[in-house]
């Protein structure tokens, strides 16, 4: 009734507020133009000013009442409403810039065709742009923005380089909110203030993320000293508009450029952030991950969690002093070795994937802490701390047990069981190779032999296993009398038919260099001279880019925890890059999958089974001898190309483009 009362009287006022403002109101260009509207349409004098004072009314009742409005709402929905807003300013923004990377690609690619020389230099450039411009709207946007901007840092394995090395400075970026959102976060989620729960809280964040700022505090009933996490407190809030508009932005790229296609992407990254959103899921995951890792791992260390200071938005855990991993020197200063460091993170992992099957999914650099262990007195006393337990995925043991296989199908270069087993975990028969080469991250080389049947060997084949031997494409290679016999048109047909072979010898040599360190390609480059045909050049570029579409076509098949556990392997692999590829990350890893598969096979562990298992592991440590050996001589055998001159700068950057 008084709301009534209240609007009545409003509109009274308002009426009577424009009798006076029209009897002083000069005939300006405005009211002359509501006369000449009133006289088109053939309103009489008394109805043109009942027209100018009901539209004068209506315009102060809608302002006043929306001031009174927004003056008696709570501080959560008048952020509420300005989010909204914001996201429409957010949303304009990331099209504007989407626009602008498809009319520069679109425009400089018009007429040049994929093998021009100068097709990949301009692709540099466009990416490059496109790379800056993503990096300034995530850094506007904030938020989600930023999140997803890291995400694409971490993908080096599939984004082109200039995309990661562009975006890469959006891992130092995030929000700075005012001081009074801590205060009201916490009255929202505890009732109080903040200085009921904590003596002290920093008066900056002493860390801070896409989705959070850390604070160092000290809690007043304990005096104990603790990291505050604290969530955005927009975040939430803001989710559902902006995932919206990612997703429009993403299906836009895909239809005018399909071999960027990663819309199908977007479900499994909005899922991940939910989870990433609950804290209390952080601090349950950070349990079970300790719990997990403690008993065989004493090298590993996660913050107790204070769950009676944790919501869904804030978490409390105790505070760390550590060093963080990608920070060489002060490591260095510390008389912490990296090559211990990095075995010991190598062994973590490999645990959680082959073993326990509960795998921390973001363990880049920010997120692992090194230190010394407090409980320990030996040489060997590197501790690693790990944080941030916001995104997990749960690999079943079926699931686990196919993965143990296959890498140890990969050590054994056993392609039928490469196959069965990536059929196991959902990618295609035709795609097992490229799923192989990406699991174990590195190249999968098919024997010649594997390939090439030896005549003899052929003719005494059976015409049903002759008939399966080509449905793996596999040939018979001609006799020298043969070849001898052949006219010119036949030795050019047989040449096409084993083009697929002689590209493959070609494609190993390049596979070889890969595994060369960098810096000794960059550093012996000086000396290369060319050497490839030209053709040969342009061949090697597309087939470099046609392995992004493989690569991309086996993403779609797997399922959301095994891209997880791929992003793990691919922040480890990052790290250990980072730090000069100091240890053997492949050998540690196969060890670790090796006895996964051993305990699957034997579950009863009898002491003969145990027996076994160690020669088994011994035989394939032999076998791993002989391929860090094979690839040390082939480094060797090159070194020796290098100085002779027959490899060249150019490429040396091919392998960059074919990695």
């Amino acid at each position: 009734m008084n709301v009534f009362r209240f609007r009545a009287y409003s509109l009274l006022s308002t009426i009577n507020t424009c009798r006076l403002i029209r009897r002083n109101l000069p005939s300006n260009s405005n009211t002359s133009t509501l006369r000449a509207i009133a006289d088109r349409f053939g309103v009489k004098r008394r109805s043109r000013r009942f027209l100018r004072n009901y539209i004068l009314a209506n315009g102060l009742l809608f302002g006043g009442g929306s001031l009174y409005y927004f003056y008696y709402l709570t501080p959560k929905q008048r952020r509420q409403i300005k989010v909204t807003f914001e996201g429409l300013q957010r949303a304009l923004r990331s099209f504007r810039i989407g626009f602008l990377i498809a009319v520069d690609y679109k425009y400089h690619f018009w007429t040049i065709p994929d093998t021009s020389p100068e097709y990949d230099s301009k692709l540099k450039e466009c990416h490059t742009r496109a790379a800056e411009r993503i990096a300034q709207g995530c850094i506007e946007n904030g938020g989600l923005y930023v999140k997803m901007g890291q995400g694409m840092v971490s993908a080096d394995h599939i984004l082109p380089k200039e995309y990661t090395d562009g975006l890469r400075l959006l891992q130092d970026q995030a929000l700075r909110r005012q001081r009074s959102e801590v205060s009201q976060l916490i009255d929202e989620e505890f009732g109080c203030e903040v200085s009921d729960l904590f003596s002290y809280l920093s008066p900056e964040p002493i860390a801070a993320a896409s989705l959070a700022e850390v604070y160092e505090g000290r809690l007043k009933s304990t005096d104990e000293r603790v990291a505050v996490k604290l969530q955005y407190i927009d975040l939430q809030d803001r989710f559902a508009g902006d995932m919206l508009t990612i997703r429009m932005i993403l299906y836009a790229i895909g239809r005018i450029f399909p071999k960027f296609e990663f819309s199908w992407m977007i479900d499994s990254v909005k899922s991940n952030l939910e989870r990433e959103l609950d804290f209390k899921l952080e601090g349950e995951n950070a349990d079970q991950c300790y719990a997990q890792l403690s008993p065989h791992l004493k090298y590993i260390y996660v913050p107790k969690v204070f769950w009676k200071y944790t919501t869904k938005r804030v978490l409390v855990m105790e505070y760390i002093d550590g060093i963080k991993i990608s920070d060489t020197q002060k490591l260095h200063e510390a008389n912490l070795p990296l090559d211990e460091v990095d075995t010991k993170l190598v062994e973590a992992m490999a645990f959680q994937i082959f073993h326990s099957g509960f795998v921390h999914a973001d363990p880049h650099p920010g997120n692992v802490y090194i230190r010394k262990d407090p409980n320990t007195t030996t040489k060997s006393n590197v501790q690693i701390v790990l944080l941030d337990h916001g995104l997990y995925v749960t690999i079943g043991p079926k699931d686990r047990e196919a993965l143990c296989q296959l890498w140890k199908a990969i050590i054994l270069k056993d392609e039928a069981k490469m196959k069965q087993y990536s059929l196991a975990l959902g990618v295609q028969a035709k795609d097992y190779l490229t799923f192989a080469a990406v699991l174990s991250m590195r190249p999968i080389h098919r024997p010649i032999h594997d390939m090439a049947i030896l005549p003899d060997i052929w003719d005494r084949m059976s015409p049903d296993e002759q008939r399966a031997a080509r449905a793996q494409g596999k040939m018979r290679l001609p006799s020298e009398k043969e070849l001898l016999a052949m006219n010119p048109q036949q030795k050019l047909t047989i040449r096409k038919d084993f083009a697929a072979i002689f590209n493959d010898i070609e494609d190993s040599i390049l596979r070889t260099l890969y595994d060369m360190p960098r810096p000794l390609l960059m550093i012996l480059s000086v000396s290369f001279r060319q050497k490839i045909a030209k053709e040969e050049m342009d061949r090697i570029r597309l087939k470099a880019r046609e392995k992004m579409d493989e690569v991309n076509h086996v993403f779609k098949q797997l399922p959301d925890k095994l891209i997880l556990v791929l992003r793990n392997l691919n922040q480890i692999r990052s790290t250990i890059r980072d730090h000069g590829n100091l240890i053997d990350r492949h050998t540690i890893m196969a060890r670790s999958a090796i006895l996964g598969a051993r305990k699957y096979e034997t579950p009863q562990r009898l002491i003969k089974d145990r027996i076994y298992a160690r020669l088994e592991l011994f035989m394939f440590d032999l076998i791993l001898f002989k391929d860090r050996m094979e690839r040390w001589f082939k480094f060797k055998f090159f070194k020796v190309l290098v100085i002779f001159g027959y490899i060249s700068k150019e490429t040396e950057e091919l392998i960059e483009q074919f990695q």
